[in-house]
C-alpha cells in the first residue's frame, strides 16, 4: 500500500485454489486506514468497472483485469477492523483436473464465498483455461445466469482455436 497507493491495488484470492477466507483475514488485519482497506476490498474494481452499486448487470461480460494477491506483511492489530464487503477479482471456476479441490463442486464454492463475506468474484473457468475453452467458457456463462448477482466471468482464448474467440458470452449459454 505504501509503496503503490491503495487506489491501484485489486483484491484477489484465486478461489478455491487458495481460501478466500485468509486473505479477506490479511485484509482484515492490514495496518492500513480504512479508507484503503474499502479501496482494495472491492472500491477500485467497482471504479475501474463502473458498478455505481457494486454490483454488476446480470448478463454483461467482464474484461480480463490483471491482479496480484494482496497480504500486509506488517504487525498485527490486536484487534482487527471488520472488512468491508469483498469483490474478488481473481477467481476460478468449477474442478481442476488432476486436482482435489474441496470447494470446487458449485453448491460448496457458492457456500464458502458467503462464509468468507465475498460479496461478488470475476471467475474464468478451470475446464476453459486448462483443456476445453469452449466447454469451460460455458459452463462458466451457465453458472453466471445461476448467480448473477454473485459472479461474473472472463473469457479464456486459445489461439489454436480462432473461431472459438469471436463468440460472445450469451452464446456460450445456449450452446449444448
Amino acid at each position: 500500500v505504501d509503496r503503490y497507493g491503495p487506489e491501484r491495488l485489486l483484491f484477489g484470492t484465486a478461489f478455491p485454489d487458495n481460501c478466500s477466507g485468509g486473505a479477506r483475514r490479511c485484509l482484515e488485519h492490514a495496518d492500513i486506514s480504512e479508507a484503503a482497506r474499502a479501496l482494495i476490498a472491492g472500491g477500485n474494481l467497482q471504479r475501474l468497472l463502473g458498478w455505481a452499486d457494486g454490483a454488476p448487470a446480470a448478463s454483461a461480460a467482464r474484461p480480463l483485469l490483471l491482479c496480484r494477491r494482496h497480504c500486509c506483511r506488517r504487525s498485527v492489530p490486536a484487534a482487527p477492523t471488520p472488512c468491508p464487503p469483498i469483490i474478488d477479482m481473481h477467481g476460478h471456476w468449477g474442478p481442476f483436473g488432476g486436482s482435489y479441490l474441496p470447494a470446487a463442486p458449485e453448491a460448496k464454492m457458492l457456500a464458502a464465498l458467503q462464509r468468507a463475506g465475498v460479496r461478488h468474484i470475476v471467475c474464468s473457468a478451470h475446464d476453459a483455461l486448462l483443456a476445453d475453452p469452449e466447454r469451460g467458457n460455458r459452463e462458466m456463462q451457465t453458472a453466471i445466469l445461476r448467480s448473477p448477482q454473485l459472479l461474473s466471468g472472463y473469457w479464456a482464448v486459445n489461439p489454436n482455436y480462432p473461431g472459438l474467440a469471436t463468440r460472445a458470452p450469451q452464446d456460450y449459454a445456449d450452446a449444448k
